[in-house]
């Protein structure tokens, strides 16, 4: 009897956690993923040919769609302050985006990817489920960076990002780019500070997410990988949204905790 009991624990709080999950969903929300979707169907349907450089490889295509649909998905869960983007993230953005850079020779994006999500989201998973917010439970506390620690980020990111760049350039056939090479070490840098800020739960890394967005877009374009720009677009939109959600919150914790 016993036994059953545990079962049956076990399977109610997950449930009771998806309701509320569900129930949390805003119009917007809702809005922003229906729409996403339809724009992937009619751009997939309507430009073959220009959303993909190589429609005969199945398994690019396969895995570009799987992206473009779950990476705003995760992004709507990081927004609602929900640990369990983490798990989501691992299996259907990681592993997704990882054979997506490896098909078309981002390969040090690739190994970010590969080598620095995967164990981060496990990590910040199990930190993110330790800081829980004490009102509501669902959501997970975030902060604000102070300023100076700012000012220095921005200062690291300019000087690593120039060494990685002509790092990069160092590469056989990535010479002749112009300042691609350069792009895709900024993005990296920005990807791994998205990484640690997020880690930290710091309401910054939605302006280190916004700024691999960018660079992302310009990439994407070079390689004529136009589909995914659907998501990045996307994606742009949930990360201002989710910018206020958590300046809002640490703004109010913040207050309350001065009061």
């Amino acid at each position: 009897m016993y036994k059953y009991r545990v079962i049956i624990l076990l399977i109610n709080k997950p449930t009771k956690n998806f309701i509320s999950f569900l129930k949390s969903i805003t119009p917007f929300e809702l809005s922003y993923m229906v729409l996403t979707i339809i724009a992937l169907i009619i751009s997939i349907v309507l430009f073959p040919n220009i959303m993909l450089e190589d429609t005969e490889n199945a398994f690019l295509v396969v895995c570009s769609v799987i992206s473009v649909i779950s990476s705003p998905i995760c992004e709507i869960l990081i927004s609602k302050q929900s640990r369990y983007w983490t798990i989501f993230s691992l299996f259907f953005v990681e592993i997704t985006d990882t054979c997506i850079y490896f098909s078309l020779g981002l390969y040090s994006t690739a190994l970010v990817s590969c080598l620095f999500w995967i164990p981060m989201d496990l990590i910040t998973f199990v930190r993110w489920n330790k800081c829980k917010d004490e009102e509501k439970p669902i959501l997970t506390k975030v902060r604000k960076l102070p300023t100076k620690y700012s000012i220095l980020t921005m200062f690291g990111i300019v000087l690593v990002g120039c060494g990685l760049g002509s790092l990069l350039t160092l590469i056989p056939g990535n010479a002749g780019q112009g300042v691609l090479p350069y792009i895709i070490a900024f993005s990296n840098i920005f990807e791994i500070l998205n990484g640690i800020f997020i880690l930290l739960r710091y309401t910054e890394q939605w302006m280190a997410w916004m700024a691999y967005l960018l660079c992302q877009t310009i990439v994407y374009i070079s390689l004529g990988h136009y589909i995914m720009l659907i998501t990045i677009f996307a994606m742009i939109v949930n990360t201002v949204y989710g910018f206020i959600k958590w300046f809002i919150y640490s703004k109010r914790k913040s207050h309350q905790l001065n009061v």
